[in-house]
């Protein structure tokens, strides 16, 4: 199991539930920034959607830099590989560099520099990663602006004819793009078809929904549109920081 270094141990964990009802109380009157184009994922697959491949050999690498506290050589090495991962269009790999990425920038407390990145980024296609990446992008929003709660609180709305930088969003801007990546993926989920939960095992921790009720890929979702934010089912990899978190304590 890879140790996570002290700054990252830092970081507080966000409840994917929380965030939900913060959403729809925010939802009512407020327009998020567009968004800049994400590439479409593919056409949705008959049957099941393969399993992330476990990650490739140069990971190790990055996984000992981490546990020497070495999280600027880390993020250095995250990039190489998935450099080298979109060059190839490995889109597993590529996705998988993006959100190891992104958790190193805000490791070294570079929340705004991660989420900006993040969403200045190509994105992958392929259905699992790209649906992986919507559902990471809305939970380093919801981490940036707990980070910066009081800063942000601050903001006042900036009427523009062009996208504001990030560091000018307001809290009900933040959470409103972060809704509408929930809602991106939610929109997606006839790609997972027959897809279990376990084959995002690296990165979304299952719910209590019964296993094969409802079935299909909607284990992983909410009853409707309205509650994808919220579902019991989908929930970042988070148990992962907080057991390494009390084992180094």
């Amino acid at each position: 199991m890879m140790r996570v270094s002290r700054r990252l141990r830092s970081l507080l964990p966000v409840s994917v539930a929380a965030l939900g009802i913060a959403l729809g109380a925010l939802a009512a009157g407020n327009t998020p920034p567009a968004r800049d184009a994400r590439p479409t994922p593919e056409a949705p697959p008959a049957g099941r959607l393969h399993a992330m491949p476990a990650p490739a050999a140069g990971w190790k690498e990055v996984d000992r830099l981490v546990s020497e506290d070495k999280d600027q050589a880390a993020l250095e090495a995250a990039t190489k590989l998935r450099e080298q991962a979109q060059q190839r269009k490995d889109d597993a790999e590529w996705a998988r560099g993006l959100i190891r990425e992104t958790q190193l920038r805000m490791a070294l407390h570079g929340y705004e520099t991660a989420v900006r990145a993040l969403r200045e980024q190509p994105w992958p296609s392929a259905p699992l990663p790209h649906a992986l990446l919507q559902l990471f992008y809305a939970d380093a929003l919801a981490t940036y602006q707990h980070a910066y709660a009081y800063e942000i609180g601050q903001r006042e709305e900036v009427v523009s004819t062009t996208v504001p930088d990030l560091k000018l969003w307001t809290r009900e801007q933040i959470y409103l793009e972060a809704q509408k990546a929930y809602l991106a993926a939610w929109k997606e989920r006839a790609s997972w078809g027959t897809t279990p939960v376990g084959v995002a095992a690296e990165f979304i921790t299952p719910g209590d929904f019964p296993a094969g009720d409802k079935g299909k890929g909607s284990q992983v979702h909410a009853q409707g549109d309205e509650d994808v934010a919220s579902s019991p089912a989908i929930a970042l990899n988070r148990r992962r920081l907080n057991q390494q978190r009390e084992n180094n304590q």
